[in-house]
């Protein structure tokens, strides 16, 4: 890393703040004229798209682009490869200059340091906190040459790669058990004796006042108490005290797990000041949300 150039955000990259249409002009089905639309939510949903018509301020990015995130909280969300079309004034493109390769300034912002950096300096603008970009601008980067650049980035490309495709599948597991769970649970055509499906095969039903429908002979309807008397609601550390976050103890918030089966990171860490205001709402590993 010795003939690693010393350089600033600035001297690499631009980041170029996307345009507001009227929400007056948005609509939800496409058609000749419009363009998609991508706000921060679309990066975690995709199923409510919006629609905006062009026009000669509407800034645009493909899959390729670095978009980020430019309010919060957590601000600085760093999307790529995922969707693509115009963007709002909640996001802002980041655009490499000829000395840096987009791949390589993508994983350079994504480490923990610079999303700290960004978090720590992040200003407040018209009631939102937000990326202070003068500061990050200043942010300290050494390059390595070009080809040295494509070599890292393509190593990071195919974890990342793996990662997805790890996804993907927990993705298919997890709907192969929602339809198991829905076959014995809800249709009553788990294996009876003979390893048959048991209503399907003529098993017993009985009727369930409580439940107003039948269920398999033999079972009983309990309150969730009975099976487990062990549930903790959750708590958080004021926000308003920086002690409190920014730490390395994960913090599990509603948007960690919603849309996820298996919790392996969060958005929010704790510090140890932070998580000792709430010592009875550990929970261990494997432990259900």
């Amino acid at each position: 890393m010795n003939n690693w150039e010393k350089n600033k955000i600035e001297d690499v990259c631009d980041f170029i703040g996307g345009s507001q249409p009227p929400k007056s002009t948005f609509i939800n089905i496409p058609k000749v004229g419009y363009t998609r639309l991508v706000q921060t939510r679309d990066f975690k949903t995709d199923k409510f798209p919006t629609y905006i018509k062009t026009n000669s301020t509407t800034k645009f990015f493909c899959k390729e682009d670095i978009i980020i995130g430019r309010y919060g909280p957590p601000i600085f969300q760093i999307f790529r490869g995922v969707l693509e079309g115009a963007y709002n004034v909640a996001l802002m493109k980041a655009a490499p200059k000829e000395n840096i390769t987009t791949a390589f300034l993508y994983y350079f912002l994504i480490q923990k340091e610079v999303f700290e950096y960004v978090d720590k300096l992040s200003a407040r603008t018209g009631g939102q906190t937000g990326v202070d970009l003068a500061s990050l601008y200043k942010y300290p980067i050494r390059l390595p040459d070009i080809t040295t650049q494509q070599k890292i980035a393509s190593v990071l490309t195919v974890l990342d790669s793996k990662i997805e495709l790890n996804n993907r599948i927990n993705t298919e597991l997890e709907a192969m058990a929602k339809t198991l769970y829905d076959y014995w649970f809800v249709q009553f055509d788990f294996p009876d004796v003979n390893g048959k499906p048991y209503k399907t095969s003529g098993g017993k039903m009985v009727w369930n006042e409580e439940l107003k429908r039948e269920i398999p002979e033999g079972w009983e309807i309990l309150d969730l108490e009975k099976v487990e008397n062990n549930i903790v609601t959750g708590k958080t550390p004021s926000t308003t005290n920086s002690n409190f976050y920014n730490g390395n103890i994960p913090f599990i918030t509603i948007g960690d797990v919603r849309g996820n089966m298996h919790i392996v990171s969060t958005v929010q860490k704790l510090t140890k000041d932070g998580a000792n205001q709430q010592t009875n709402k550990f929970i261990p590993k494997g432990a259900i949300c």
